[in-house]
Parts: C-alpha cells; structure tokens; sequence
C-alpha cells in the first residue's frame, strides 16, 4: 500500500512538472509577450521566470525523491539540475546581454540570441525528459 501511495504521489508531482513547463512555455510566455507592450512584457518575464524555475525545480526534486534509486530519479534529478543552471547560470548572461542590446550594444545581439535559443532547447529538453517519465510511470 505505501508504495502505491509513493508511485501516486510521485505522479501527480511529475504531472504537475510536465503541465507547468507546457503552460509557461506554450500559454504564459507567447500571451505575454504578444499581449503586453515590450516595456512591460520583458520585465514581467524576467520577474515570472525566478518563480516558475523554484517551483518547477522543488517538485522535480520532489518527484525525484520519491523514485529515488529508480532511473525515473536520475532523469527528474537531472531535470532538477537543469531548472537550477537555466534559472542561476543562464538566465543571469541572457539577461546581461538582452540589456546591452536594449541600450544600443548591437555585439550583444547574437550572443543574446544564441543563449536564448539554447535557454528554449533546455526547456524543451526538460520537457522530453519529464514527459518520458510520466509516460513510463502511467505504463
């Protein structure tokens, strides 16, 4: 009974994981950014991203943690790990950059871009990873 109630709990975690990467991903940052003025629509996001990033990474490492010594464990640790470079390693430069170009810095450009097509392919990662779990845990 308790490992029913462990594997339950665990996928509820994932599935909380999987539609809160979809939503800001799919939902929240395209109606963001085509809804808002740019004056608005940048800061709000760079505010949004510190909470999304915390709150998907303490339920992956949840997750994690109730599948601990399983392979689901290593892949949603490693999702957790993620969430934490993206949120403390990546985002910091991205945002470095963004405000360089803002203030005319035309070289920061293609380094703003380049990072931010690989802060999207990490997100998207995330996403492959956790609905792989998922999809072997409701299996």
């Amino acid at each position: 009974m308790g490992i029913e109630i462990i594997h339950i709990l665990g996928l509820i975690l994932v599935a909380l994981v999987l539609g809160g990467i979809m939503f800001f991903a799919c939902i929240m940052t395209p109606l963001v950014f085509t809804k808002l003025p740019p004056d608005i629509s940048g800061p709000f996001i760079r505010e949004a991203f510190p909470v999304y990033s915390l709150a998907m990474a303490a339920l992956t490492f949840l997750a994690g943690a109730l599948f601990i010594g399983t392979q689901n464990s290593v892949l949603l640790f490693l999702v957790f790990a993620l969430f934490i470079f993206g949120w403390k390693v990546l985002m910091p430069i991205i945002n470095k950059y963004r405000d360089a170009q803002l203030a005319g810095d035309t070289s920061s450009a293609k380094p703003f871009e380049r990072l931010h097509r690989a802060s999207v392919l990490l997100n998207t990662a995330q996403l492959i990873m956790v609905a792989f779990v998922f999809v072997r845990l409701i299996s």
